[in-house]
């Protein structure tokens, strides 16, 4: 690969990652436009993913840094949770609170949502790599991203603090960012309706879904250099860098407009785009 095609496919990348657009189904059809196979692209396209982890990251990193506290304490309270099973104190057994904050509910929902995610991944992970090769496939899931923006728009309006929302709900967004693992399937539409239709604000639905991206991004990412084939060299390795950098860069202002984009303006301009993309992208795989 050339550094004029990691160039352009890393800020591809990084702008469809963190929009309800679907950066899967987008790369599959630049590819295929390009006239790169995709099995050639592939081992670059799994580490560009890691230029969008970066992005997240360094934009939400005080966030990310409570939620590492609040993790390190829960981990703290079940220990001493099984400690207490097994020795009784003069108060008897020590139990982990319940979340009390919108920091410590976050945690566990985000927590939890990505346990369904992960083990959804890993069951649908092959398939999606094959579906993904053909643009004919991400094009027909691009449309479903579309409708689910739509529906997306009539999720209840009254809109809860996350400490608020049943923690079960978490679940529900799991099981629905799970199923983007298929190419065309924007995993951002997908936790941001789950979030929505779980009572979150739009604003703090697609908050949880930035958040909730970090552990599927890096799961993702292993998942596919795992599967790659050694590569080494110059000839790689620059293109990985350039890539990286693209996406990370890209990402993270996009990540800054959407985050105002969505305070005043629907999904539905989203949608469109997705519908007219999905219809381009099966155009290109029935030609092809």
């Amino acid at each position: 690969m050339d550094l004029l095609t990691a160039l352009v496919l890393g800020v591809l990348q990084g702008v469809t990652e963190f929009l309800p657009v679907s950066s899967s189904g987008h790369l599959a059809v630049a590819a295929k436009m390009m006239g790169s196979e995709g099995e050639i692209i592939l081992p670059y396209l799994a580490y560009f993913h890691l230029g969008t982890l970066l992005a997240i990251l360094a934009y939400f990193r005080k966030d990310v840094k409570k939620l590492l506290i609040e993790y390190q304490k829960s981990l703290s309270g079940f220990f001493l949770s099984l400690k207490g099973k097994f020795k009784r104190t003069a108060s008897g057994p020590v139990h982990p609170k319940a979340p009390k904050t919108n920091c410590q509910k976050l945690a566990v929902m985000i927590a939890a949502a990505d346990a369904v995610t992960l083990l959804l991944g890993l069951l649908l992970h092959r398939p999606a790599r094959a579906f993904g090769q053909n643009p004919l496939y991400a094009g027909a899931a691009l449309l479903v991203t579309a409708m689910l923006l739509l529906v997306t728009e009539m999720a209840p309006k009254d809109q809860l603090a996350p400490k608020d929302i049943p923690t079960g709900r978490a679940y529900l967004i799991g099981l629905m960012q799970g199923l983007a693992v298929l190419p065309g399937l924007s995993r951002a539409a997908c936790s941001i309706s789950g979030a929505m239709f779980s009572g979150f604000s739009k604003k703090n639905a697609v908050r949880f879904s930035y958040l909730a991206a970090i552990p599927v991004i890096l799961g993702a990412a292993v998942l596919e250099l795992i599967d790659l084939p050694p590569a080494a060299g110059r000839a790689f390795v620059r293109p990985v860098l350039v890539g990286i950098a693209a996406s990370a860069v890209t990402g993270y202002l996009v990540i800054s407009f959407f985050l105002k984009f969505i305070r005043r303006h629907s999904f539905k301009g989203f949608a469109l785009y997705c519908f007219l993309v999905g219809i381009l992208s099966m155009t290109v795989g029935l030609i092809g």
